[in-house]
């Protein structure tokens, strides 16, 4: 396992540089986005990938995909939640479109990143809501974009996969010009820190999860170093070819479970 009990001192400057690097980095960012939103071109689309790849980059993410993610037409990717980093990791990939409970836009840091990822908020608390969340979700679609939806519908510790919720698969069977969108289950995975192997105890410190005190997570995550993700693209499917909506939330739950124990024992 990686030692993560590294000294103190450096621990602590890493993470200043960190706070401040994001700090830089992202108060323009809101602001510029803010700007190309209002042209609604393609610009907007692409500016929030480069602002999470560059992020990436200067927090020492560095991402292993594997698999091809779909492309050439709207899609929606279904994947494990870890952490606050999912976003960063995703959004690195290839511009896309979060879709996440409302509550998210009024959390620190991850509020600011997801207005700047142009998520998709939706309320299941109050359904009159429910019908403007999918016409979003549905233009979006239109415009070829990809859907991301963490079907847990919460974190887990990195260690497992949580059981999915199938009314979270609604995305899955909206349509794009008519044609039925095809839904990817992606498999995210924590792996390795200072390039040591992460042990199931050392991706708590990367995953935030259950009732975990998110600014102290931060903080502390950041002292800790460089981590490798795996990203593993697997087979696309449509809802008709599962079989129904339970169906497909059965079989991407069963995918990215097996997945993620070939990604961390392998």
């Amino acid at each position: 396992m990686a030692n993560l009990g590294q000294a103190e001192g450096p621990g602590r400057l890493r993470a200043v540089g960190l706070v401040a690097a994001f700090a830089i980095m992202t108060l323009p960012a809101v602001v510029i986005q803010s700007g190309l939103a209002l042209t609604a071109g393609a610009a907007a689309r692409t500016f929030p990938h480069i602002y999470f790849r560059t992020l990436a980059k200067v927090l020492g993410i560095r991402v292993r995909v594997e698999g091809s993610p779909l492309s050439g037409r709207p899609s929606v990717w279904i994947s494990n939640h870890v952490s606050w980093l999912d976003i960063i990791i995703l959004g690195a990939v290839r511009p896309v479109t979060f879709v996440a409970k409302r509550d998210v836009s009024k959390w620190p840091v991850f509020g600011v990143m997801a207005r700047v990822g142009r998520t998709v908020f939706i309320d299941r608390d109050r359904r009159h809501q429910t019908g403007s969340a999918k016409a979003r979700m549905e233009q979006r679609l239109q415009d070829g974009e990809t859907l991301v939806l963490f079907a847990e519908g919460t974190s887990s510790n990195g260690n497992r996969v949580l059981p999915f919720k199938s009314a979270l698969f609604g995305a899955a069977e909206l349509s794009a010009d008519g044609a039925p969108v095809k839904v990817q289950p992606v498999c995210l995975a924590l792996t390795h820190c200072h390039g040591i192997p992460l042990g199931w105890a050392g991706r708590s410190h990367f995953a935030w999860y259950g009732d975990m005190a998110l600014l102290p997570h931060l903080w502390n995550a950041a002292k800790k170093g460089p981590i490798d993700v795996s990203l593993r693209f697997h087979e696309p499917v449509g809802v008709a070819e599962a079989g129904g909506r339970k169906a497909l939330a059965r079989h991407c739950q069963e995918t990215i479970a097996a997945s993620l124990a070939q990604s961390l024992y392998r």
